[in-house]
């Protein structure tokens, strides 16, 4: 009971961030032919609103009613003592629900609707993104959870990838939400600035799908970018995208082996360590319902119960993670936030344009 509070007001939080997604002018709706996208996701937005609400109402200067949270002690008011308990259950328990429901979007068998060329490229730039943004995150002096959560971020789907990688290496909130906004912010840029370099360039439709589905983060802002271009380049983008998160789980399994060797000097985890640890379960559990998905099994329940089972799991799972994430956004210290996010910046904005310049070199060489 101590949680219901909490998360009742998570959810709504939620559901605002979800009304203000699909407000009906840019930036979040973009209008194009008979396209409506809305490149902002309700999960950015959801973390946002919970940083304000946080910061604005349930912090105070004082240090009196301090309490704990997840990542260490903040001022709070009574109201806050009631909201904690719920708010710290969605960012800790509803994330991994949320990211093993997500599993009934993907299918494995999309990856051979892929031209060979372009998965090539998919898989060289994810590479690529991957060892770029790590060494960029080393040299500018990004931490290392900082810099895993950015590097999946830029590697594979923007804010799923990091909430899914942030219980894998013990990121704080603060650290998810200095993340998720630097991945948005340079996404949302993509979306209007791609499709006007790809027609200076030359680019077919075909070209700047691959261009925009290998190097863009989030999928909305995919979708937004490619359609903007043209029907057949947002089609191309979307398909090669979702080859991309098909790689989250042995990506988050590759992080997670390397932060533990980072990390087994440390006395806590001298000690044997459990399978599942790294590998988390929730992953596992993800890849499981990728699989089902795959075989049909959803698509069997959608015919017989008569209406589409899948997507309304997948609603669901949108709206655990969006939940979740209102929950981190209200125990993020926007003083801190604005003091720690200046490197993580600059090393996510150099990755991308490195990712950038390399995918459009291989799409014009290959």
């Amino acid at each position: 009971m101590s949680k219901i509070t909490g998360l009742i007001f998570c959810a709504f939080l939620a559901v605002i961030a979800y009304i203000v997604a699909f407000l009906p002018f840019a930036p979040f709706t973009i209008y194009h032919q008979n396209l409506e996208v809305h490149p902002l996701e309700p999960m950015v937005l959801s973390i946002i609103i919970g940083i304000i609400c946080g910061n604005l109402f349930f912090r105070h200067k004082a240090a009196a009613h301090q309490q704990e949270n997840l990542q260490g002690v903040i001022s709070s008011a009574r109201l806050w003592q009631k909201l904690t308990p719920g708010a710290n259950f969605a960012a800790k328990s509803l994330l991994p629900l949320g990211i093993v429901l997500m599993g009934v979007k993907f299918d494995l068998l999309s990856v051979l609707k892929v031209s060979g060329q372009a998965l090539l490229i998919n898989l060289i730039c994810l590479l690529i993104a991957y060892v770029v943004t790590l060494w960029l995150c080393k040299r500018l002096g990004v931490d290392e959870k900082m810099s895993a959560l950015i590097t999946i971020g830029t590697a594979i789907c923007g804010g799923s990838a990091i909430v899914a990688t942030a219980p894998v290496v013990k990121a704080n909130q603060t650290q998810v939400a200095i993340a998720m906004t630097i991945v948005s912010l340079y996404g949302l840029i993509a979306i209007f600035v791609l499709p006007l370099l790809g027609h200076a360039l030359g680019l077919d439709e075909f070209q700047f799908g691959v261009w925009a589905g290998t190097s863009i983060q989030a999928v909305p802002q995919v979708v937004a970018a490619g359609f903007a271009f043209g029907a057949i380049a947002g089609q191309t983008a979307t398909i090669v995208k979702m080859v991309r998160i098909l790689l989250l789980a042995p990506m988050v399994m590759l992080i997670a082996i390397k932060h533990h060797k980072v990390n087994k000097g440390d006395a806590e985890v001298q000690k044997k360590v459990a399978w599942h640890q790294y590998f988390p379960k929730f992953i596992l559990y993800f890849l499981a319902v990728v699989v089902l998905n795959t075989l049909g099994l959803f698509g069997f329940l959608d015919r017989l119960a008569d209406f589409s089972v899948s997507h309304y799991i997948a609603k669901i799972s949108a709206f655990c993670m969006t939940m979740a994430m209102v929950g981190i956004g209200l125990n993020t210290d926007l003083v801190v936030l604005l003091k720690s996010g200046g490197k993580p910046l600059l090393a996510g904005g150099l990755a991308m344009i490195i990712l950038l310049v390399i995918s459009l070199g291989l799409i014009i060489v290959l």
